[in-house]
């Protein structure tokens, strides 16, 4: 409840408030004159004043110094220095120094307050005091709660940034781990299936034994440790080159098209029949099919099964000791497999072997006395019925070919001849020899099923 003051003690607040506003408003006045007002000034030595400059007769008589005889107390030397001393320290004694009047007497104009007035003008100083401090709690507490909601709502917008970043992060993330288990699904397809393939052979094989390089048979097809990749349709029966268009997509548990592989069974370092004729005949079989493939094994090497699915096979019997190593290589290329993709791959149809003149003649000169010592003759004529006999009893339908040259030479002047079965005598020149299995292999379909002789 606020106070109600009297008339009289109202009065007497109006009152002192303007006595008060008085004094604000003269103060600066009267400061300065106090300030301009010359102050005597002494010694801390002595005390005694001394002032720069000797009143003018114009000074007033009423001053506070006027009883001060300053020749007297400070004599004048003709010879003394009379400019202040600047090192000695001077101040103003406070008991010397006039209070100035300022005019205004306020105990004279403020009438004393009664016990009553000053405790009513105290509680109502008190009630003032209160509803200010009152006013700034209420407004603090106002300031406060707007702080918090504020706070509060930049706590809710942060705590939705962050969810919506985490749902960002986290949908990216399992982008790239869906992205990156396709990539590796689609990379590894064959390779599962291949696993998955030789996993069912093994256990069709379980409590029999297998042969290196397979996992077992399943369905009277071989599943292999290894697989090629799917080319184009094989060596054709000329051998000429196929449109790509014509090639259909095969699909699991179909057979596998042929690759333009040609697999050669040869020692490219002891057999000099090898190492002339391999490399020139690849470059001219390369002509005639740009991805055809020459693969050279040594015949000491482990022959694939299946032939790596190649479409013909090249055996120079000039590398091999006897009819076995023909007979066990055979037995392997002409298996058929399955591959990683779980098509059945074909073996090669064509079977070419090269051999030497005279082993149908190892009782005429100069055969027999060449087959006399080592029986050479003899064992290549062993290996070409092993193969021919291999085709034309075999199930499936192949095809061979049997090519016997002359003694190889680098250049001869002889004729060149070409003849059915095991007639001709002499020398034969390499490229004559490139051109005649070139032709046997690739380009004539007469070849097939055929022995014939060459040389000159």
């Amino acid at each position: 409840k606020k106070l109600k003051p009297t008339t009289t003690l109202h009065n007497k607040y109006y009152d002192m408030m303007r006595l008060v506003l008085y004094i604000l408003l003269v103060a600066p006045s009267m400061a300065a004159a106090f300030v301009s007002h010359r102050s005597p000034r002494c010694l801390k030595s002595t005390g005694l004043t001394r002032r720069y400059q000797k009143p003018s007769d114009d000074d007033d008589d009423d001053a506070w110094d006027a009883d001060v005889d300053y020749d007297k107390v400070f004599p004048s030397d003709p010879n003394q220095d009379k400019s202040p001393d600047p090192t000695l320290g001077w101040e103003v004694p406070l008991d010397t120094v006039p209070t100035p009047k300022l005019g205004i007497d306020i105990g004279a104009l403020l009438e004393p307050l009664s016990e009553k007035e000053a405790a009513e003008l105290k509680a109502a100083a008190t009630e003032v005091i209160n509803e200010a401090v009152a006013a700034g709690i209420d407004e603090i507490e106002t300031v406060r709660a707007k702080m918090k909601k504020e706070l509060e709502f930049q706590r809710r917008q942060m705590q939705r940034q962050s969810e919506r970043n985490m749902e960002q992060a986290s949908a990216s993330l399992l982008s790239r781990i869906d992205s990156i288990t396709d990539a590796f699904l689609a990379n590894t397809t064959l390779a599962r299936t291949s696993t998955k393939l030789a996993a069912q052979a093994d256990r069709a094989m379980e409590g029999r034994g297998v042969d290196m390089g397979t996992w077992g048979t399943i369905g009277g097809a071989t599943v292999v440790a290894g697989f090629t990749s799917l080319g184009a349709a094989g060596f054709g029966a000329s051998m000429a080159p196929i449109d790509a268009s014509t090639t259909t997509t095969t699909t699991p548990a179909a057979k596998q098209p042929q690759e333009n592989r040609l697999l050669v069974i040869a020692d490219t370092k002891g057999d000099d029949y090898a190492k002339k004729l391999i490399g020139p005949l690849t470059k001219e079989l390369e002509q005639v099919l740009s991805t055809v493939e020459v693969q050279t094994l040594k015949p000491t090497e482990t022959i694939p099964l299946g032939g790596n699915n190649a479409a013909a096979v090249l055996f120079f019997l000039t590398s091999l000791s006897d009819v076995s190593s023909v007979k066990n290589g055979l037995e392997r290329i002409m298996r058929q497999t399955m591959s990683a993709s779980g098509q059945l791959a074909q073996p090669p149809t064509q079977i070419i072997a090269i051999s030497t003149v005279g082993t149908a003649r190892t009782n005429q000169m100069p055969y027999s006395m060449q087959n006399l010592f080592s029986g050479q003759l003899g064992k290549r004529k062993q290996m070409e019925e092993a193969i021919q006999s291999f085709v034309e009893n075999g199930e499936k339908a192949r095809d061979f070919t049997i090519v016997k040259l002359g003694e190889l030479k680098d250049q001869i002047n002889d004729d060149f001849a070409l003849a059915p079965g095991d007639v001709l005598d002499g020398a034969l020149d390499v490229d004559s020899a490139v051109a005649a299995l070139k032709q046997a292999i690739a380009l004539q379909p007469a070849a097939r099923n055929a022995t014939f002789c060459s040389v000159g």
